[in-house]
């Protein structure tokens, strides 16, 4: 019964550990993505060269 009860509260306690370490990483996630996305917004608004790839719709399709 000891065994039981004693493996039944570490069970219980590994599940709120995790659990606390989910939520902080989801916490460091949320945070890393709004700089990312910050500093990406900020790159593309500032580089106007033409070493970034475009879009073309519209190609000539020929070999050369």
């Amino acid at each position: 019964v000891v065994l039981v009860a004693g493996s039944i509260v570490w069970i219980v306690t590994t599940l709120i550990e995790v659990d606390k370490r989910t939520a902080v990483t989801e916490i460091k996630v949320s945070e890393n993505h709004k700089m990312i996305h910050t500093l990406w917004k900020d790159f593309i608004r500032r580089n106007t060269g033409d070493d970034l790839a475009k879009f073309y719709d519209q190609t000539d399709n020929k070999w050369h």
